[in-house]
This record gives C-alpha cells, sequence and structure tokens, in this order.
C-alpha cells in the first residue's frame, strides 16, 4: 500500500505517522555510536531519525562507491539497520545538493571545477559562493548535463535504498535536493546566464507565447526566432505596457527552481524509488522565486517546506513560516528546525531552546525536523553531544515536546483560521523586476529584502505607491491582526479556493495588476459573504495589461466599505488603516473568541477532538502579565506552563517569562 500524503502527517497502511523528526549525519559519527546515539534519539521521544546522503561522502572518485566497504562510518546500510532494529522510521536526503557545512555543498569536487556545469551572472564570469569553508562556483540547475552526472550516483544508492524502503525497511520519504534556489544568489538579475539557463528560458517563453508573433507582441520585438531571445540585465521598463520581458525573466527564474526539481524527482522514481513521497524544503523564504503551491502543483514534489533558525528567542518569524505554510502546502513541515547552531553563528542557550521548541506548533505546522540532535563537526548545541551522550539541559525541551504532542493526539488538531493575510504574488514579481542588479558574490542575506530602484516607485500611478509601501502596508496589517487577536494565517495568489472560503476576513497588498481569474476568486469571496480589504493601491491591469475586467464595475471610495454580494470591500490607498478595519469587523461582528488584555502578546487558538488548546506567546525580553478574556464561563488547564489548576472564573491572570510561549486547554463551564 502506497504511502499518503496527508495535512498532518504521513499514512503508512492505514495509520498516521506525525513528521516529528531530529537529524543525525551517520558518516560524521563513529560507526560504533550509531546504537549509541540511536538509543537517545528514542530517549528523546522520537520516532523517526532524518539524515543526508552526501554524494561526495560515498562516491570518492569518479565511479568509486563507498558505501561502507573501505570506511566503517559509511556503511548506510548497516546504519538504517540499527534505525529500524529500534522503532524508528527514517527520512532521507540524496541530494544532489545537501549544504550541511560541507565542502562544495556536498558535490563532488570535479563537479565543482567543471567549468561545463558553471551558473554564470550577466557578463559570463561564474558565479562564487562565499562561505567560511571555502569560495566555489555554483552549479547550474538549468543545465541537464548536471543531473546526467548525478545519475550514477543515484543508480549506485538506490540498491540501499531498496532495501529500506517501506514496507521492507524504515524509510518512509526523500528529499529531492536541498534548498533550490541559486545557492542563495536570488537577485533576479544575478543568476542565472549560461547558456543552459537561458536555453531554458528560451524554452519557458516558447510555452508560455506558442508563436513568436504573440512574443515579439509581448516584447516589442521583431525576433525571427525564440533563439534569438536575449535576457534582460535589468529593468528599462517606464510604462506596464514594457513590462513583459522583465515579468518573463522574473518569472522564469521560480520556472528553473521547479523545472530542476521535476526532473530530479522524474530521476527518482526512474530508479525504483515510486511509491515513496518526495518532499523539498526552501531555506525559509516564501517570496518570489520560490513558489511553494505551484511547486507542489506542477514539479511532482509531494510536499514542500520552510527551514527556519530563530535566534535569541526570536520566534516571531518562526510563527509567520508556520502560518503560511498551514494554508499553503499539503503538509505544514518544517525540514530544518535549529537545534543548534554552525560555527558563525550564535549558539543558542537553553533559554532560547525553550522559547522556540513550540513556535511552530503554534503558527500551524503539523511536522518539524530538529536540526540537528546529535553534534557533529561544524555544529554546536546539539542535545546529543559527540560522544552520545545526552546533554540534559538541552534534551529535557524536546522530551517535553514529545509528551506533550503525544499527550494531546497533536495530529488531531488544526490551527482556528478567521482571517487570511494575503500578498499578491503580482505585486512581488513586478517589485522583483525591478531589483537592482547585485554582484555576482552578494548573499541574499546582505541586502535588504529588495533591492528596487526608484523607477518602480510610482510606475502604476498613486502618489508613488511602490514596492516599499506593498511591503509596509503587508506588515502594517499583520500588526493590526495580531494586535486584534484575530486568529489568522498568510498567503498569497497561490492560495487554493477552498481555503479563501473558510476565512471571515482576507486583506491583500496588492499593487497595480492582477491576474483576472485570482481578481474574479476574491469576488465571489466577498458576494459570499466574505470581508476584503485591498491596498496600498487598487490594481487597475490584467495579467494582459488590459483593463482588470473583474474589478472595473466597482464602485470604491478610499476608507469606505462598500457592499458586493453579501460581503464589503474595504479599499485602503497608500497605507493600512487600523481604524476602519477595526470598524469593519466590528460592524460586521467578526470578533476573535479569546483575547488578551495585552494586545502586545501573540495568540493562537487550535481545536482538536472537542478541545480548544490556547497558545500565548511573550515577545518582549521581560515578564508579562495578562488578562485572558472569552464569553461565558470557562478555565485554563495548563499543558505548557507553570501553576495550578485553579478551577472556574471568568477572568484568568496568566503571566509569562521573556520570550515565553505557554499552552492551556480551556474549557467551558
Amino acid at each position: 500500500m502506497p504511502i499518503k500524503v496527508r495535512h498532518n502527517g504521513l499514512e503508512i497502511d492505514g495509520n498516521l505517522l506525525p513528521l516529528v523528526s531530529g537529524s543525525v549525519h551517520y558518516w560524521r559519527t563513529d560507526h560504533r555510536l550509531w546504537p549509541r546515539v540511536l538509543d537517545q534519539v528514542r530517549d528523546l521521544g522520537f520516532s523517526i531519525v532524518e539524515t543526508y546522503l552526501p554524494w561526495a561522502v560515498h562516491e570518492t572518485a569518479p565511479g568509486d562507491f563507498d558505501f561502507g566497504k573501505k570506511d566503517p562510518d559509511k556503511n548506510l546500510d548497516a546504519f538504517l539497520g540499527l534505525a529500524e532494529e529500534r522503532g524508528l522510521k527514517v527520512l532521507v536526503r540524496p541530494g544532489p545538493h545537501i549544504n550541511a557545512e560541507l565542502p562544495f555543498f556536498g558535490y563532488p569536487e570535479w563537479i565543482i571545477k567543471d567549468p561545463r556545469f558553471w551558473a554564470r551572472d550577466a557578463e559570463g564570469a561564474p558565479i562564487l559562493h562565499l562561505s567560511a569553508l571555502d569560495a566555489f562556483p555554483i552549479p547550474s540547475y538549468a543545465n541537464p548535463a548536471l543531473f546526467e552526472a548525478f545519475e550514477p550516483y543515484l543508480a549506485a544508492l538506490s540498491p540501499v535504498l531498496l532495501k529500506h524502503l517501506h514496507p521492507r525497511g524504515g524509510v518512509v520519504a526523500l528529499q529531492v535536493d536541498n534548498e533550490a534556489g541559486y545557492f542563495f544568489h536570488t537577485g533576479t538579475y544575478q543568476a542565472d546566464y549560461s547558456e543552459a539557463s537561458l536555453g531554458l528560458y528560451r524554452h519557458y517563453l516558447e510555452m508560455k507565447y506558442r508563436t513568436l508573433k504573440a512574443l515579439n507582441a509581448a516584447h516589442g520585438t521583431s525576433l525571427k526566432g525564440f533563439g534569438e531571445v536575449q535576457a534582460p540585465r535589468r529593468n528599462h521598463a517606464s510604462n506596464p505596457q514594457e513590462l513583459a520581458p522583465y515579468l518573463d525573466w522574473t518569472e522564469y527564474k521560480e520556472y528553473q527552481v521547479s523545472w530542476a526539481l521535476s526532473r530530479l524527482a522524474e530521476l527518482y522514481r526512474a530508479k525504483g524509488l515510486e511509491g515513496m513521497p518526495l518532499y523539498h524544503n526552501f531555506y525559509g523564504s516564501f517570496r518570489t522565486p520560490f513558489n511553494l503551491p505551484d511547486m507542489e502543483k506542477d514539479s511532482g514534489i509531494d510536499f514542500c517546506g520552510l527551514d527556519s533558525y530563530p535566534q535569541d528567542g526570536d520566534a516571531g518569524g518562526v510563527l509567520d513560516q508556520a502560518r503560511y505554510l498551514s494554508v499553503s502546502s499539503r503538509l505544514p513541515y518544517i525540514p530544518e528546525y535549529g537545534a543548534g547552531a554552525w560555527p558563525d553563528r550564535v549558539t543558542p542557550d537553553v533559554d532560547d531552546l525553550k522559547s522556540c521548541v513550540l513556535a511552530p506548533f503554534m503558527g500551524g505546522a503539523r511536522g518539524v525536523n530538529f536540526y540537528m540532535l546529535a553534534e557533529r563537526d561544524r555544529w554546536m548545541g546539539s542535545p546529543i553531544d559527540g560522544r552520545g551522550e545526552l546533554r540534559q539541559a538541552f534534551a529535557e525541551p524536546y522530551r517535553q515536546l514529545n509528551r506533550f504532542l503525544r499527550s494531546l493526539e497533536w495530529e488531531n488538531s488544526f490551527p482556528q483560521v478567521q482571517a487570511l493575510l494575503l500578498h499578491a504574488r503580482e505585486a512581488q514579481l513586478v517589485g522583483a523586476s525591478f531589483e537592482a542588479p547585485r554582484p555576482n558574490h552578494q548573499l541574499f542575506e546582505l541586502p535588504a529584502a529588495f533591492l528596487h530602484e526608484a523607477a518602480a516607485e510610482g510606475f502604476f500611478g498613486g502618489d508613488g505607491v511602490g514596492p516599499s509601501s506593498v511591503a509596509r502596508f503587508h506588515q502594517e496589517a499583520g500588526d493590526f491582526l495580531r494586535r486584534s487577536h484575530l486568529p489568522f494565517a498568510l498567503g498569497d495568489s497561490g492560495l487554493a479556493p477552498e481555503k479563501l472560503k473558510k476565512a471571515g476576513l482576507a486583506v491583500l497588498a496588492c499593487w497595480g495588476y492582477l491576474e483576472e481569474s485570482w481578481a474574479r476568486r476574491l469576488l465571489a469571496f466577498v458576494e459570499e459573504g466574505g470581508l476584503l480589504v485591498l491596498g496600498p493601491q487598487l490594481p487597475a491591469f490584467n495579467q494582459k495589461w488590459g483593463a482588470l475586467e473583474a474589478f472595473k464595475d466597482l464602485s470604491l471610495t478610499p476608507g469606505k466599505p462598500a457592499s458586493h454580494g453579501d460581503g464589503k470591500i474595504l479599499l485602503m490607498t497608500g497605507t493600512f488603516d487600523p481604524k476602519a478595519a477595526a470598524s469593519l469587523l466590528q460592524k460586521a461582528r467578526l470578533r476573535p473568541e479569546i483575547t488578551l488584555s495585552d494586545d502586545s502578546l501573540d495568540v493562537a487558538v487550535h481545536k482538536l477532538s472537542g478541545k480548544q488548546v490556547l497558545f500565548v506567546r511573550n515577545p518582549h525580553g521581560e515578564e508579562r502579565s495578562c488578562t485572558v478574556f472569552k464569553d461565558g464561563k470557562f478555565v485554563l488547564k495548563p499543558l505548557w506552563a507553570g501553576g495550578k489548576f485553579l478551577g472556574a472564573v471568568e477572568e484568568r491572570e496568566v503571566t509569562l517569562g521573556p520570550r515565553e510561549i505557554k499552552v492551556w486547554e480551556l474549557i467551558a463551564c
């Protein structure tokens, strides 16, 4: 019976397996310690272990593979067998890219040093990745030859894996590649201008436009063949009708990631690995060039997650990642969640760990892989040290978490969502198309989130509205929802229609244009009784740069709700207006079930098996106290908190330490 991907885990032989796991890198641990380390994984309460299967580790020279005959620390078969003896399920990640703080990110040296595989910048120079370990030219994921070079390794690896795939063994899912996305070089005009990438770009345009006549009309060119197309180096558009070539290149950046993972997924399945769920991880971002909903829909990847490495107790970003995954992914999963850190980051202390371990679940993630459970070279602060011994202070939060999840049967829970905070992908794409070119070695972390040229501001009119205005509107709307304690999730234009219909309120950060089909879905949501807030600009164009038909008959006055069907639309121009939003919710009688006296604290409500579970997070560096409000009498039963069960009260005072998350079952009396 094939393994089925469900929203809350993997269904295996009719039983649900929640994806709560931890990483152990077998080849970095003395094989004589494997039994001890795996026993400790079980002691921490985990039933799943995860590991990379590095190409460069096992293929020591072209065509020379070692799976334990020469080096017993590479005996994958033995490691998987030991996991199975302990009843552990296994997630494996064969690459080809793994990172894991390895030289060349786990690629063999002869691949990285071969110019045929190099990604190129706009000037034709190889794109260098700079890290604490080394600098190397990154490979182009538009080059089919790269995957052809990977195929012999996968062919040598497959017999070992096939022996251990469910139902014969414990392997229950495979990750295709790792953090695909130009090796962190995500600038729109940064990568990839290699011949392979330009060829794939032309193929993408041919699929999109079908005919040369249509392409020339859109791009304002007079080309004689698709082979003459050149990729843009920066945005020179002066009006919307000139945007097509720049948007096409920006959209292609998403397509290249999806195309590459699709090719790799086909290669996995061709080696007999069909029937296994395939998944992928993006390195934290859910903005372009990462398109998670389309990835799951078009690339042969069953589910896609987001990595997260919070530090200093800052779990706010984790909450937003989980809020996004909760409505955007088939299985909301964080494939890498920092358990310790690599050497050039501050190693989290126990207080950081305690303040962050619950954050993904509070935000709506259904599964998490803790990276790393076992310490290894170039990694510090794991709950299992290099000798296979537990660091008790670091180990206890994981034990507590697994007890907490099992006692509640967490897999049966679902987050309450009354509102959706949406970011139009169209606004993201236009903004990214105006991004200023970056040096080819500059990674995504170094500049601001978007380095837009001044030409982007006011491009669609509206008193200088542009990418920064859209980002600010989105942030202000999020702040309003947090302070109102209205449970919300994050999404974008890829949101499935059924997810939109379940919310009472949708807030869309948009700019000059929307796809016609997306605009019509929004109107259908309003007609059926939904509340829609739009801003900072009402889109006027559709994707063909004609008038947006869906909105053309709307009579909207900024700041004043307008009825449409059974619902209402509120347009806000320039900035988000919290007073107007609050008035809209009040008149529509849309309010949260639970509020706190301190509106700066984060709240989430989950429901499961007739229970209502309340999460409260203190984002501050000092202790905070507050009162919990709900209609009717209730009691708060501590699930992850200190204190005693005090009996029935109408108002309940609670106290949270600095950056602490607490959880209660809320019981109506």
